[in-house]
């Protein structure tokens, strides 16, 4: 069996990272422990860093997951973004909940689309720390 990669990006939705890695963690302990998944010898779980290492119990491949994460999450980066760039100075739209501002923005500058709005708006996000970091990990 090949070793798998695998990289997990979630929204830190204001927990922090360090919840968002104990909730990854508590979530393969659970994997490594089932019986019904492995029999006999159960794999070994060793953490480092961002990344944790699933050991098969036969030695035959790991399973590697690494976490990243996006602050606050996805739709409020977007909708901040896309008023910086689409409307600056709506002081209203910037205090607004990013779900609701991304409808706002989708009607009013892509025809209710959400998804295109998206699009558009992640390639302004290119040069973010966060996502420079996911794209480096991601290609790595």
């Amino acid at each position: 069996m090949d070793d798998i990669h695998i990289t997990v990006i979630l929204d830190d939705d204001g927990v922090g990272y360090s919840g968002l890695k104990k909730g990854v963690s508590n979530t393969l302990k659970s994997i490594s422990r089932d019986k019904s998944k492995f029999t006999n010898k159960l794999p070994t779980l060793e953490e480092y860093g961002d990344s944790f290492t699933l050991n098969h119990p036969r030695g035959r491949g790991v399973i590697e997951v690494q976490l990243l994460t996006v602050p606050e999450s996805l739709e409020t980066q977007v909708a901040r973004r896309c008023i910086e760039v689409k409307c600056p100075n709506n002081t209203k739209m910037s205090k607004n909940e990013s779900h609701y501002a991304l409808d706002f923005l989708a009607r009013e500058y892509y025809d209710g689309n959400k998804e295109k709005l998206i699009r558009k708006t992640s390639a302004l996000l290119k040069d973010e720390v966060w996502v420079t970091d996911i794209i480096e990990r991601a290609t790595s």
